[in-house]
């Protein structure tokens, strides 16, 4: 699928790499529609997004049954650092609770 004027676009080695990186994750179809949406501009995405969606995962499997020492193994992580998640204010996390946390 080409932009709107069929004409092949002049990139840049990094452009054609990101833009080759997301079609691989989100299809081609969909990396034209990010690239329509947000021609332009400049787009980032923090990584506490990734974090939140971690902590979360962790709170969660701790709540079913998981203790410490599986979670610290499984996101390589200190006991401490596992401790500290579970146990933290899950208020202060509220800038991402309404994101989904799956990818489709």
């Amino acid at each position: 699928m080409l932009p709107e004027n069929d004409m092949p676009m002049q990139h840049s080695t990094e452009f054609a790499e990101t833009f080759e990186a997301l079609s691989h994750i989100i299809g081609e179809a969909s990396t034209w529609k990010v690239c329509e949406y947000f021609q332009g501009e400049q787009v980032t995405f923090p990584k506490s997004i990734l974090q939140f969606r971690r902590n979360r995962e962790i709170r969660q499997k701790f709540h079913d049954g998981k203790n410490y020492i599986e979670l610290s193994r499984e996101y390589s992580l200190t006991t401490r650092q596992i401790r500290t998640i579970v146990h933290a204010s899950v208020e202060s996390d509220e800038t991402y609770s309404q994101l989904p946390l799956q990818f489709n």
